[in-house]
């Protein structure tokens, strides 16, 4: 059970450090093309919320993941259903706060909806496809050795 809970905390890490990074890349791209001017204080939280953003997405993810590949080895996992369903939990969050933000009466278009589950779904399924291609490719000496289940049942 805590080496499951391990797995699931490391890949939400991993979640959070990919979505905060983009976050600032974005950021940097509004501040460089559109001029806009942001405060240290702005910059803090975007790069927070964006982490925060990952590292529950990520935990949706290496929830259902280590349920759906159960009983698979390391070389059996598929890199596209993977990446799917990480698109799929990257979507997810966003999703929510989208229904959020509407109920709540703030105004929020359909386009800066749309993009926020886009670039959510979007960047989960480059995240899920880096951490599964990584897995996958590693040398049998790094945790794991050939034929050995993604999780062992206890």
């Amino acid at each position: 059970m805590l080496q499951r809970l391990r797995g699931a905390i490391g890949v939400s890490v991993a979640w959070a450090l990919a979505w905060a990074a983009t976050q600032m890349v974005v950021l940097g791209g509004a501040v460089l093309l559109a001029g806009v001017t942001v405060p240290l204080g702005g910059i803090v939280s975007i790069a927070i919320s964006g982490a925060a953003a990952g590292f529950v997405s990520g935990l949706v993810f290496s929830t259902v993941f280590s349920i759906v590949n159960r009983d698979r080895t390391l070389a059996e996992l598929r890199v596209g259903p993977s990446t799917l369903l990480g698109a799929m939990a990257g979507a997810l969050f966003p999703v929510a706060f989208v229904v959020l933000a509407t109920t709540a009466g703030a105004p929020l278009s359909g386009v800066v909806a749309a993009a926020t589950i886009l670039m959510g779904g979007g960047l989960g399924g480059v995240t899920s496809f880096g951490l599964v291609r990584v897995a996958t490719s590693a040398p049998a000496g790094l945790g794991a050795t050939k034929g050995a289940h993604l999780i062992d049942p206890e």
